[in-house]
C-alpha cells in the first residue's frame, strides 16, 4: 500500500478512515495524491486530498477522500 504523488511512491504503514501513517520520510510538498492498495492480483486506487501536506514517518497525515 502506498501513496502516489506525481509519479513518486511513499509507503503507507497504516491507513485509517481519515488519515494515513507513512512508513518513510518524504520532502514532497503535495496536497493531492492517490492511494494504491494491492491485494493479491487486485489493485484499488482512489484520490485523496492532503489538507495539511505530508507528516513525518509514524505521524498521522490527515486525508480527505475525493472518490
Amino acid at each position: 500500500m502506498h501513496l502516489e504523488l506525481n509519479g513518486a511512491r511513499v509507503r503507507i504503514a497504516q491507513l485509517g478512515p481519515d488519515f494515513v501513517i507513512l512508513d518513510e520520510a518524504t520532502a514532497i510538498p503535495m496536497h493531492q495524491a492517490e492511494i494504491v492498495l494491492r491485494v493479491d492480483a487486485t489493485e484499488r486506487r482512489w484520490p485523496v486530498d492532503l489538507p495539511h501536506g505530508l507528516s513525518g514517518p509514524g505521524q498521522r497525515t490527515p486525508i480527505v477522500n475525493l472518490a
